[in-house]
């Protein structure tokens, strides 16, 4: 059978449809295989290398490891801080060895959360505790539990060193959060105004202005 002239010289043409090829700046292609696979081609040597196209670059594994370390560098700093603190009975208590009455029931307190008047939680926390106010170990130890929030944070740093009796206790309260007093007896003075007969409402106002100031 007489072939062609045509087609003499020419390698048959493959039915599957030819795969795109992309030229990189350095002239390197990129020629995209159709099973998926990149083949990288050099223009230099005409040999083609197959590479699997890594999701996670150098740069990207470098920080992911950087921010590995940094996590791992603050839990052992943190559990350094909580090692350093003393755990005993001793540091933890004002007078481990308190003795409790017989039959001795806590009260329920209002919890004091650095908004009102501090000597009117001493107050309450006297009256309630009146009972045992001639044991002042038993009243130091329990005071812990009228507070909340940050005045109890507070309060459990305070140096026990320098907490030898009631007296030294309620004056670091009071030292703490006096500045509470004065705007306790503002809000005080605020929800008790009221407009007088004699004055009109711009009055009123700038009166109650100069009271919240």
């Amino acid at each position: 059978m007489a072939t062609s002239a045509s087609t003499l010289g020419k390698e048959p043409m493959s039915s599957c449809p030819p795969n795109p090829t992309i030229v990189g700046a350095s002239g390197t292609k990129l020629v995209v295989l159709n099973v998926g696979v990149a083949t990288v081609q050099s223009n230099e040597n005409d040999q083609v290398e197959t590479q699997v196209v890594k999701l996670i670059t150098k740069d990207e594994d470098k920080a992911i490891k950087a921010k590995v370390q940094l996590t791992e560098e603050t839990l052992k700093s943190m559990q350094g801080v909580q090692t350093n603190k003393p755990v005993d009975i001793s540091s933890l208590c004002f007078f481990p060895n308190v003795q409790l009455p017989r039959k001795f029931k806590l009260p329920e307190f209002d919890k004091y959360n650095n908004i009102d008047c501090p000597y009117a939680q001493l107050t309450m926390y006297c009256k309630k505790m009146a009972p045992y106010a001639n044991d002042k170990k038993l009243m130091i130890h329990y005071f812990q539990d009228s507070l909340t929030g940050l005045v109890d944070t507070w309060f459990s740093t305070l140096n026990k060193s320098k907490v030898k009796s009631w007296h030294d206790l309620t004056h670091n309260f009071m030292k703490q959060y006096e500045y509470n007093t004065s705007l306790a007896s503002n809000r005080e003075d605020l929800q008790k105004a009221e407009k007088k007969s004699s004055e009109n409402f711009k009055e009123f106002a700038q009166g109650w202005r100069g009271l919240a100031a």
